[in-house]
Order: C-alpha cells, then structure tokens, then sequence
C-alpha cells in the first residue's frame, strides 16, 4: 500500500477517535443531545388549527392487508381549528404523529361503517392521545352500531384506565378522557345528506352509499367556506354518491384497478394450494362490494368534481410513475381533471372559496 494512502487512513482513524473525545470534552455531547430533544418536542404544527383553509392528510389509503406505504382506512381534515378524522384504520394515529401533526387536538371521529379495516384504529388513537395529555372528549359520530364500537374499545382498555387513573398514582390522569363519546345518527335511505355535526363554519353531512351487503355504510359531505370535499367511503357505483359529490371541490373515492386484481387471483390460483385457492375465491366475492377504477371516472365525470383522490387502493402497488400510470389505465379517457392514486402522508390543501 502507498505511503500516503496509509497517512490518509491515519488520520481518518485518528478524527474518529478523537471526535467523540472532543465533543465531550467541549459539552457539544450535551448540546446535541439537548437539540435532539428540542426538536422533538416543538416539532408539532399547530399552525394548521389556525390556517384559513381546509387540510387534507391521508393517514390511511389502503385495505386490511398489510402494505409498506399504505395502512387502513383514515383520513383526516382540519379546518376551522377542528382536526377530524374519517375513519379510524389501525396505524393512522402513528402516521399522523410522524407528520407532526397535532393528534391531541382530533376530538372529533367520523365511522362510514363497522369493518375491522375503518375501525381498528380507534382504541390506539384515544389511549395515546390520553397518555399525551389530551384534554378533552373524543366524540365519535356513526350510522347505527357506533356505540357497541366505543363502549366496546372502552370495556377493553378498563384495566390500562385502573392503573393510570388511580388516584395513588404517581401522576394520575383524568379518566373522563380516557374513552370515546359515541353519537349515533340515521341516514335516509334515499340518498338524501343529513347534517350529523357543525362548528365553526363545519358542516359534516352523512348520506347512504352501496357497499353491497354490508347494510349498514355511508359517505360524508363536508362543507367550509365554500369549498367541499366528499368521502365515498366503502361503496360500489351509486347513484348517491354522484347526487351528493356534485360540484365537489375534492372527491375521496375508493376504487380497485380491476385489471390488477385480476391478475393477482390468477397468481394465487396458480400456486395450487389450498391457501391459494382459497384466497383467490375469497378475493373474487370481496371485490363485489368496491367500485373499479374506471366506474370511479364515471361518478367522478357525472359529478363534476374539480379532482380526484383515489384511496382503498387495491391491489397494493409501489408508488412510482408506471404503477401509478397502470393503476389510473383508462381513467381519463371518461374523467379529464387531475386523478391521484394516493398514498399514507400524502396532503391536500384547499384555500377558502370566494363568498
């Protein structure tokens, strides 16, 4: 070996044994970790309770299969200093936390329907946001169902709500937090929005969709300063959801690519084992309760939306461009406005509309 390469590794030897020695030495060990820590505790942005606009954030944008960038069911909007969420999936409380965002300022919840995928998430959400030091309720509004939901995760956590509430504690926490408030609401069965919350400019309106036979489900309509943005939740073509995203600003809508979804079935009949077998039948019955991709351009067409979010993304694909371009195959050839296959932590932003 060259004499001055040796020199080289010398001295880089040397600086990596004497860093660590100097930045003690110095105090910089405790200075950065002191930094460290200030970052994470003033890392929040509370500057969203206080923008005029609405906040979108997809905490959740794919199914109940496990996925690396897609969790269950939630999306989450904030406008007029309310922070709601559309559904609770399990994961989306860490998701939002990773986003910096406020989560002991959501007091609000909002349930389409009861499956596993929509509602997981909900016991993680109060608990953490309780042992964070949330101050006030969580209210979770629903179709029919919603208060076996709350009372249910609330029978579940008595025992964390025994030991962290006792009064002998070392710091004892209020229990009045540590579970929902659930508020049931009945939709008309004609399509027709009814008004389930409002505040501070808010209006929350929950109509009937069609997620097959799943009897109980519906979609939100959410109205601010003239601006809208409408969830279809879990639903298949209808006519409900078209009358009540009319002119939307924003449509959230659920949607398979039914290409891909063909394709996977093949694959787990090829393998030939029961298992296999056993999921590609399951997943030919599970799909007859979710819209396609191209019937989601039509809603999104009859309705005039002014873009279009897709989420329940399924399959389960990469977020890069050909993935992407394949899963939205077709799409703008019935529906010409922007059409965004979306993804955990993407963000959407709408400015107050003119009065």
């Amino acid at each position: 070996m060259k004499k001055w390469l040796v020199r080289i590794l010398i001295i880089i030897i040397g600086l990596l044994i004497a860093l660590p020695v100097l930045l003690i030495v110095t105090g910089l060990a405790d200075r950065i970790v002191e930094r460290a820590i200030e970052k994470r505790i003033y890392r929040v942005d509370n500057s969203v309770l206080t923008d005029p606009g609405i906040h979108i954030l997809m905490a959740g944008t794919g199914t109940p299969n496990y996925d690396p960038i897609r969790n269950p069911i939630c999306v989450a909007l904030i406008a007029g200093g309310e922070f709601m969420l559309f559904d609770v999936g399990d994961g989306c409380t860490r998701t939002l936390d990773s986003m910096d965002m406020p989560i002991n300022q959501i007091k609000t919840v909002f349930f389409t329907h009861f499956h596993s995928d929509h509602m997981d998430g909900l016991g993680q959400l109060i608990a953490f946001t309780w042992v964070q030091g949330r101050k006030a309720p969580v209210h979770v509004y629903g179709p029919p169902g919603v208060e076996n939901v709350v009372n249910g995760f609330a029978l579940a956590a008595i025992e964390d709500i025994k030991i962290r509430a006792n009064p002998r504690a070392l710091a004892p926490l209020n229990p009045e937090f540590a579970v929902g408030i659930p508020h049931k609401f009945n939709y008309p069965e004609d399509g027709t929005p009814i008004v389930v919350w409002q505040k501070n400019g808010v209006v929350v309106k929950a109509f009937k969709n069609n997620h097959y036979d799943v009897e109980v489900s519906c979609g939100y309509r959410i109205e601010y300063k003239n601006r809208v943005v409408v969830l279809s939740g879990d639903t298949v073509k209808s006519d409900f959801v078209i009358q009540n995203a009319k002119a939307a600003d924003i449509l959230i809508h659920e949607a398979f690519n039914p290409d891909m979804v063909r394709t996977a079935i093949k694959i787990f009949r090829d393998t030939g084992t029961p298992e296999g077998i056993w999921k590609a039948d399951h997943i030919t019955k599970v799909v007859k309760h979710h819209i396609n991709t191209l019937d989601v351009a039509e809603v999104a067409q009859a309705a005039g939306v002014g873009k279009l979010v897709l989420y329940h993304i399924g399959p389960g694909i990469p977020d890069n461009w050909l993935m992407n371009r394949q899963y939205k195959a077709g799409m703008s050839d019935i529906y010409p406005g922007p059409i965004i296959v979306s993804k955990d932590k993407d963000r959407f932003y709408l400015e107050p509309g003119e009065i």
